[in-house]
């Protein structure tokens, strides 16, 4: 397959992971449903290949899994799985935090925070759920991205759909002030203090885990 066949491929492979993901995010998929590859592809006018290329990649973020006899199916939270997305993102976003904080001290840029919260504001003019959620999710990863450490922000990525999907399923919350907690962590950042980013951190992501739990009172 010549180079140009390739981009070609991977960008319909994209475009076509783009579409299931939003999907099952505003929940078109419902949680536990099936992804028959064959109606999906007749629905999105694809080839099998591109889709199963976007199915994998929608395994990897978790938001889909494959079953022995039943094929890609739509993931499903659980107690547990919320408690295990908090305790990651705690064990990283903390560590991310200090590490933000120690080299914002040292003068490195704090643009993509400074665009992540403005991109925010947008979303909550626009009143978009997804869009606030994306936006939400994009704060964090750029806070990441802050910490210069590409391992860490690589491990982050690893759970961005799923935080995405978790702010979306919740977005009945209050979202001005989850905006406002996102500026205070961006002062405690710019303040070059570790430990009190490391605590505003820590106190930001903590203060919904008990909300996002009775935002599901079927998992009660």
């Amino acid at each position: 397959m010549r180079s140009s066949e390739v981009d070609i491929a991977e960008s319909l492979s994209a475009q076509v992971y783009t579409t299931l993901r939003e999907r099952i995010i505003t929940g078109t998929y419902p949680q536990g449903s099936r992804l028959p590859e064959q109606k999906l592809a007749i629905d999105l006018s694809v080839s099998r290949i591109p889709l199963r290329e976007a199915i994998q990649q929608l395994e990897v973020d978790g938001l889909a899994q494959s079953l022995p006899r039943r094929g890609a199916i739509v993931w499903t939270w659980t107690t547990q799985a919320i408690h295990d997305l908090f305790d990651v993102r705690l064990s990283l976003e903390v560590s991310a935090a200090a590490l933000a904080a120690r080299r914002v001290g040292a003068g490195a840029d704090v643009t993509a925070m400074e665009e992540a919260l403005s991109r925010q504001h947008k979303s909550l003019d626009e009143h978009s759920p997804l869009g606030i959620a994306e936006a939400s999710t994009a704060f964090h990863q750029a806070v990441m991205r802050t910490t210069g450490n590409e391992l860490l922000t690589s491990l982050g990525g690893a759970v961005t759909s799923r935080m995405v999907w978790l702010f979306y399923l919740t977005s009945g919350r209050d979202q001005e002030l989850a905006c406002q907690e996102h500026h205070e962590l961006f002062d405690a950042i710019c303040s070059g203090n570790e430990r009190v980013a490391e605590a505003v951190a820590y106190a930001h992501i903590e203060r919904g885990r008990i909300p996002t739990l009775q935002a599901f009172p079927e998992l009660t």
